[in-house]
């Protein structure tokens, strides 16, 4: 059972802290109040991209349009809740996918995440593709890429390092060029950033002194 000592001593059986990214630190709240970190970002893919190279399966930080942290997902086990974020040009609306998968986007293959297999949300704000599931792992053209039912292809390419349609492919069949493809993993439950509950803290932060 959780106590708190008069003197500010916190004496509980479990305390534990948010999943947190080196390269961006902030946690982003969808309108149901659920809490996410971004996991990977890849701005302008008509000018610069990954390479075959990088060392993905840990994490990659090129400069401020160009990283990948997905092995966080690594610390996970049996599901995902993720979501992309993307822009085919710098002026075009974002959309949004969200999908909840239960193999590794680390590690998945094909079959793992095919429609059939992940748990698609369809609320408002978000889209949907007709045949796309999750993500897994390719390291062809692109490091990840969704399953769209058809196994050659690699969209919804995230860790892309080769040219298509001026940019990269994104969710949707469409080419990702001025814009962004960012991809979010779900960290709680709730809307509130710290929670104590009787056996429980979590927090996105604790710091000792």
């Amino acid at each position: 059972m959780l106590k708190i000592t008069k003197n500010g001593i916190i004496q509980n059986e479990y305390i534990t802290e948010f999943l947190a990214n080196t390269y961006d630190k902030n946690v982003y709240i969808e309108p149901d109040k659920s809490c996410w970190i971004r996991l990977f970002h890849h701005n302008n893919p008509a000018s610069v991209k990954f390479a075959s190279t990088d060392t993905f399966a840990t994490k990659v930080y090129k400069d401020a349009d160009r990283w990948f942290n997905i092995s966080l997902c690594n610390r996970l086990s049996n599901s995902w809740e993720l979501m992309i974020k993307q822009k085919t040009t710098s002026s075009a609306t974002e959309t949004k996918y969200r999908w909840i998968q239960y193999y590794n986007p680390m590690t998945a293959t094909f079959a793992d995440v095919d429609l059939a297999d992940v748990t698609i949300n369809t609320s408002s704000g978000y889209s949907t593709v007709s045949n796309y599931g999750g993500i897994y792992y390719k390291n062809s053209s692109t490091y990840l890429c969704v399953n769209n039912a058809v196994s050659n292809n690699w969209m919804g390419a995230i860790g892309c390092w080769t040219a298509w349609g001026n940019g990269i492919p994104g969710w949707g069949t469409t080419a990702i060029t001025t814009g962004y493809l960012d991809l979010y993993l779900r960290i709680d439950r709730s809307s509130d950033l710290t929670s104590i509950m009787q056996d429980i803290l979590i927090s996105p932060e604790i710091i000792e002194i």
